[in-house]
């Protein structure tokens, strides 16, 4: 008796009890909710992302303008800036504004043109720190087109399957007429 024959044989002699039937049933049903769930929360999320990149991506273009027309003076005087006078606008209660995120990104410039050896006295630090800038921009053209692909996977992917979620009541009947004859 070969090895194929003698699990075929085995399986057949194991029943599935209508508990473990059912458990099976309310696990799989479990594990679909649950992926359903979690395709709305990567939703939502890409879709916060891409707001944000949008609000974000017009001010590092300024930051970078600003950096490359003034060099090193206009990068430090944006910092403290935005350090110091930061704007109200954010993406949402209790998050982190807009000018925070940009200042962290020009720290981190800053950061990765001190590991290179270039220091504030260099003389190509203007060009350098333009280059970071815009290759950062790059970076944040690149996510955006990724989100919108993954955004666009997981929506087709959401659309699949129809839902209680897409029923939308078009008509009640339970409307009643104004005359009666």
């Amino acid at each position: 008796m070969d090895h194929a024959s003698l699990v075929r044989q085995v399986a057949q002699s194991i029943t599935i009890s209508p508990l473990t039937r059912y458990q099976i049933y309310r696990w799989k049903q479990r594990d679909i909710h649950e992926k359903r769930e979690q395709r709305k929360f990567k939703i939502t999320q890409y879709e916060q992302e891409l707001k944000n990149n949008d609000v974000l991506y017009p001010k590092i273009v300024e930051v970078t303008k600003i950096v490359s027309d003034g060099g090193p003076p206009a990068f430090s005087s944006t910092v403290e800036r935005l350090k110091m006078q930061p704007s109200d606008e954010a993406p949402g209660p209790g998050q982190m504004r807009y000018d925070e995120m940009l200042h962290e990104l020009m720290v981190s410039v800053w950061e990765e043109c001190k590991k290179e050896g270039i220091d504030s006295k260099d003389d190509q630090l203007g060009d350098v720190l333009t280059k970071k800038l815009e290759g950062h921009q790059a970076k944040l053209l690149a996510r955006q087109e990724h989100l919108r692909s993954e955004l666009k996977k997981e929506k087709a992917e959401q659309e699949k399957k129809i839902t209680s979620d897409d029923i939308h009541e078009g008509f009640s009947s339970s409307v009643s007429f104004l005359y009666q004859a």
